[in-house]
């Protein structure tokens, strides 16, 4: 299995993962853009939308800050 498939499967999950994790300094193997790109890889429709992605990503980078 592809890395970046296990990141679709858990699409939002995995976003907010991986940025909490960059933001709060943790070294990552990937960078943590990776996992906001994966699941809109290859332009499958319906995978994760915009509005989404935006407030997983933006809650995660805000609850790095707060802390």
């Amino acid at each position: 299995m592809n890395p970046i498939d296990g990141l679709q499967d858990w699409r939002y999950l995995s976003a907010f993962i991986g940025i909490f994790l960059e933001e709060a300094g943790v070294p990552l193997p990937f960078p943590g853009d990776v996992s906001i790109a994966a699941p809109r890889r290859r332009g499958q429709p319906g995978r994760a939308n915009f509005l989404g992605a935006t407030v997983v990503v933006v809650t995660a980078a805000v609850s790095v800050a707060a802390r």
